[in-house]
């Protein structure tokens, strides 16, 4: 008895496991799987930065804090100061 191809939808799970939304409509034996991404319009119509933002709102609401614009700055006057390894390369130039 031949059997034509059937496509169901599932998802894959962290360890691999695949979980059919349906029930397979074929007899109990092996099969042959092809598995492709799944997107939904949805997915598609959102730009690098909205997903982005969504990750930053993720991390934030796990307690996961940001430097502030004060930080930054300090943290960019950290970089600009002067230590021994610029006293360092400044002899080795001349």
């Amino acid at each position: 008895m031949a059997y034509a191809e059937t496509i169901l939808e599932g998802t894959v799970l962290p360890d691999g496991l695949l979980v059919l939304d349906e029930h397979m409509p074929l007899p109990v034996g092996r099969v042959t799987v092809v598995v492709r991404p799944h997107e939904s319009p949805e997915q598609a119509k959102r730009t690098w930065w909205e997903i982005l933002q969504e990750g930053r709102l993720l991390l934030e609401q796990s307690g996961k804090s940001f430097l502030t614009d004060d930080d930054m700055n300090q943290y960019i006057a950290w970089l600009h100061e002067s230590d021994h390894f610029d006293e360092l390369l400044k002899r080795k130039m001349n």
